[in-house]
């Protein structure tokens, strides 16, 4: 694609109502991590590779880091709840979330093979009250507590900058004097 916007090269994933969410790019492989009508999956230059099938499932991040893993993150549905996922390798592992809450994966970042992972959680039957979570070892810790989120964008973007926040975090050395 030109820097104006033409030129550009549009691909159909595989997959029926399929739709790409985040992408990553390791060592000339381009991973897009998404769903499609039937489940969550990525695909690895094209090609599909189902996570979780028959569910409603979305794969909203993916990230490989320097061991060659590759990380995905979302949820799946089970019991009518909402559960916050990872796929290492395409094995899902459940992440933490409030007893009879939802709660979904929305990007994960690797930084010196430590993952952090951040998302979002909400109390049982009540959706609008969205609070952002970062996980880290599956479990989550809350780092801001709202009152309200209803705006998604306004949750996103909270997610981003938690994740920068633990990604800094990660990076500092404590020293005792």
């Amino acid at each position: 694609m030109d820097l104006d916007g033409s030129n550009q090269t549009q691909t159909e994933f595989e997959g029926s109502f399929s739709e790409g969410q985040r992408i990553t790019i390791n060592k000339g492989d381009i991973y897009v991590g998404g769903y499609f009508q039937n489940g969550s999956c990525f695909w690895k230059n094209g090609f599909k590779t189902n996570l979780t099938i028959n569910a409603d499932s979305m794969s909203w991040g993916i990230e490989v880091d320097q061991d060659n893993n590759l990380f995905s993150v979302g949820y799946y549905m089970k019991s009518h709840s909402l559960i916050p996922s990872y796929w290492k390798n395409g094995l899902r592992k459940n992440l933490s979330k409030p007893k009879h809450g939802d709660g979904e994966a929305k990007d994960i970042q690797s930084v010196n093979n430590r993952k952090f992972i951040g998302g979002t959680t909400s109390a049982p039957h009540d959706l609008y009250v969205v609070k952002p979570m970062i996980a880290k070892k599956g479990l989550h810790y809350k780092l801001i507590n709202l009152k309200s989120l209803e705006n998604k964008i306004i949750s996103q973007v909270v997610v981003l900058i938690i994740i920068v926040i633990a990604i800094i975090l990660s990076k500092c050395v404590i020293t005792s004097s």
